[in-house]
């Protein structure tokens, strides 16, 4: 104890009164402000195609690179804030990481038969709520799956799941998937799979459950294989560091720079990559990584994992096929064929600020180019296909397309900025890419720069054609002709009040719009209540509206669809169209109340849809919750209504669920349910899971 006393004495003496002896001769170290000016010149590199890391050092090698470069930003921050007196936040342990930021030209039933509205047939994807062979599956909350018989739609009781959140459910024959992620530890997630039997009239069983590091992000299910994606992170390790990295710094001769320093000396760590052991980096095999397309700071780990559902026991060794990815993903998209790891944001050094200006050349804008890496499915095997790139950021998933079999990916972005606030003008593209046989995605072909000033609000492929719908003050609906991939064209365009964010075709040349009213303010618009459009598109040249849109509520309400297109119901056969809907009406001089929640019914005729009837769940909802249906909503919010959220078809029954309960009728029979099953109270939650992917 005596000695750690005089050597810290020591040291304090040593950095006031010698600095000399630290100093010394660094006459060839740069300043951290020489060495980070020096930084901002530069790009992050860039790798083009797609491959594994050879080894476990040409992973760790490459990592090292963005450790070194984040201290190199970090060091220039505590230099500056010394320097010049100003108060230092977030170093050391205090630092926290920076934000990561098949044809269907017919009508395409939604919700019928107990299926999922999905973007690719034959690519099943995770909801709350589930129709399998003999049961109707809903999450009342994160922890309680209600189970009810298919037939006769009666409670049967429930699952259990203590600690699980962001809950997910998958069905398949005999089979129900749940997911979900759990606290494995202070600061480490644990995403987590059980696979159950099911049976007619019976409750499921239990066969196995596995457990995988990491977050859990999205699914889905190709045949009997469960594609698994979690999102991971490169575990914390920091060290000391020692007061003579800072001794090129021109305060450092100056001892009361140096005593500030001394007086953080608990906090002065830098981040360091933790040693990787028994050849693995979180779970998976250094040689199982692909090599990251840009070597920014972005240390999140994108692992999937290949998971067949019917074996009843996990793989020996406890790990399925999987693949490894240094950085987030953004998005996902998915095909029978290909994964896309899709990734838009950049981490990398920024300013700082010493007092004076600073010659800078900034990298391109961190959101303007999309990355994409394919991940082949091909034969059951995760393997690395090809990666590339193109200019703009997508407004989601649904941005993207295989066509032609596979053989071309069209892509839709956005570059600059909503009305030119703030930067470029925004412009609008759709790409044409396409694998060259050397493991890049290659741009083959584009329509680009069209409607300026304006961001893309939903796509939709249908057969040869692409539907955009961009906006700023009015909805311009786009159709783009693809049936020659290497010379798309623009064909026509609608102007319209108002914007969709979902679209989904109906058949017979008839599109159907989900979104949002406006009301012109001059140099821009303000969304209003929900609003649903009918288009003709029968003749992609001359696409019009086929009746005027239904509005409903004011500024402020919404509907589940414009966020989850799970939500949206469509029968063809009975021409029955179902959206979820929360419509406000105003309340004092500012405020707002519910004046609907619930279902809207619509009965499509020929071109014209016109309302059928509206169901609610209204009374089952907790008072508290009943609360949020009064409340304002961002068009963009995509927390779950507190009223119904899915719609299905089962037989002549409509089934309406909510975590609340069922409801079920025959069609045209709307005055009284069928049947009526309302979840148990202490079952149920206020808490809304925004999890959509």
């Amino acid at each position: 104890m005596h000695l750690t006393h005089f050597f810290i004495r020591f040291s304090l003496a040593t950095l006031l009164c010698a600095p000399v002896l630290l100093h010394g001769n660094t006459s060839a170290a740069p300043s951290s402000q020489e060495a980070l000016e020096q930084a901002l010149q530069r790009k992050p590199a860039e790798y083009s195609g797609m491959s594994f890391y050879s080894s476990c050092a040409a992973l760790r090698d490459d990592l090292k690179t963005s450790f070194d470069e984040m201290w190199l930003q970090e060091k220039a921050w505590i230099s500056a804030a010394i320097g010049m007196d100003r108060p230092i936040y977030g170093v050391g342990k205090e630092l926290e990481e920076a934000s990561p930021a098949a044809s269907d030209e017919g009508g395409t039933d939604a919700g019928v038969d107990g299926a999922t509205n999905v973007q690719e047939r034959g690519v099943d994807e995770a909801d709350r709520f589930r129709v399998g062979d003999g049961q109707i599956f809903a999450l009342s909350s994160d922890e309680y799956v209600q189970i009810l018989d298919r037939v006769t739609q009666e409670r049967m009781g429930r699952l259990y799941l203590p600690g699980l959140s962001q809950t997910q459910l998958l069905t398949a024959k005999d089979r129900l998937v749940v997911l979900g992620q759990m606290a494995a530890k202070p600061g480490q997630d644990m995403t987590v799979v059980r696979i159950y039997a099911t049976a007619p009239r019976s409750l499921p069983v239990l066969l196995r459950e596995q457990r995988f590091l990491g977050g859990f992000f999205t699914t889905r299910l190709i045949g009997d294989q469960l594609l698994l994606v979690v999102r991971d992170a490169i575990p914390e390790l920091r060290v000391p560091v020692p007061f003579s990295e800072f001794q090129s710094e021109s305060w450092f001769p100056n001892a009361e720079k140096r005593r500030k320093l001394y007086e953080m000396r608990d906090r002065l760590q830098r981040r360091i990559l933790p040693p990787i052991r028994n050849g693995q980096l979180q779970g998976i095999a250094c040689q199982r990584y692909v090599q990251r397309p840009v070597r920014d700071w972005d240390l999140q780990l994108t692992k999937t994992y290949l998971i067949n559902i019917r074996q009843q026991q996990a793989i020996p060794g406890g790990v399925p096929d999987s693949i490894g990815m240094v950085g987030s993903t953004d998005e996902l998209y998915v095909t029978s064929r290909n994964l896309y790891i899709l990734k838009q944001q950049i981490q990398w050094f920024s300013p700082v600020w010493w007092g004076k200006p600073v010659n800078i050349v900034m990298p391109e804008p961190q959101d303007e180019r999309l990355r994409m890496q394919q991940i082949s499915l091909q034969n059951g095997f995760l393997q690395p296909a090809a990666a590339g790139q193109v200019r703009g950021r997508i407004k989601d998933r649904w941005s993207l397309r295989e066509i032609k079999d596979g053989r071309y990916l069209a892509v839709a972005t956005t570059t600059g900025f909503l009305g030119g606030f703030g930067g470029e003008p925004a412009l609008n593209h759709l790409f044409i890419v396409a694998a060259d046989g050397q493991g890049r995605l290659a741009t083959r072909a584009s329509v680009e720069n069209f409607a300026p000033k304006e961001d893309i609000r939903s796509v939709r492929y249908i057969g040869d054609y692409a539907y955009i719908v961009t906006f700023e003050k009015t909805d311009p609906l786009f159709a783009f002709d693809l049936s020659d991939p290497e010379h798309p064209r623009l064909l026509s365009e609608l102007k319209v009040p108002g914007f969709s964010t979902y679209m989904h075709p109906l058949g017979d040349g008839r599109l159907i719009g989900v979104g949002f009213d406006t009301v012109d303010q001059g140099d821009f618009a303000l969304f209003q209540g929900v609003k649903i459009s009918l288009f003709g598109i029968a003749d992609p040249t001359e696409i019009n509206e086929l009746q005027a849109p239904l509005i409903y509520g004011i500024r402020g309400s919404s509907s589940e669809v414009a966020t989850d297109p799970k939500a949206f119901f469509y029968d063809s056969k009975a021409g029955l169209i179902g959206i979820p809907v929360i419509a406000l009406r105003p309340s004092g001089e500012w405020g707002t109340q519910r004046d609907f929640s619930g279902a809207l019914l619509l009965q499509l005729k020929g071109n014209h849809m016109v309302e059928s009837a509206r169901i609610s769940h209204v009374e089952w909802v907790d008072a508290e919750c009943r609360a949020e249906l009064d409340v304002w909503r961002w068009w963009q919010d995509s927390r779950p209504s507190m009223d119904i959220n899915r719609i299905y078809r089962l037989g002549d029954q409509l089934v309406t669920l909510s975590r609340w309960g069922l409801k079920s009728y025959r069609t045209g029979q709307w005055d009284e349910p069928t049947v009526r099953v309302s979840f148990p109270d202490e079952e149920t939650s206020c808490a809304t899971n925004g999890y959509y992917y």
